[in-house]
């Protein structure tokens, strides 16, 4: 996965699993959604949290994201994220609802 053309491998992530949502119309707006998992992986769990903050830092404001098997691009925004445990130091799960415009 891309998100605005960086490489998400750069934080030592890989996408777990996404699910895209068929788009919907709300008051003449059209959106989709989409769920990511993303599995984050380091030597420590500082190095984790820390590579999670700086990837969350790239959706501060509207992101733009691909993924790898698809051509399309969304253009959004996070609407919700969580943070999953394991029960490897080594890993840790970030869950992610994207919102983005049809």
């Amino acid at each position: 996965m891309f998100a605005n053309g960086i490489d998400i491998k750069k934080f030592n992530a890989t996408v777990s699993k996404k699910l895209i949502q068929p788009s919907k119309i709300d008051k003449d707006e059209i959106s989709k959604s989409i769920t990511i998992k993303i599995l984050f992986e380091g030597k420590t769990r500082d190095e984790i949290y820390e590579n999670i903050s700086k990837f969350n830092e790239l959706f501060l404001d509207e992101a733009t994201i691909k993924f790898k098997n698809l051509s399309n691009y969304f253009k959004g925004k996070i609407r919700d994220s969580s943070i999953e445990d394991t029960e490897l130091d080594e890993w840790l799960y970030l869950n992610i609802e994207f919102e983005c415009k049809a």
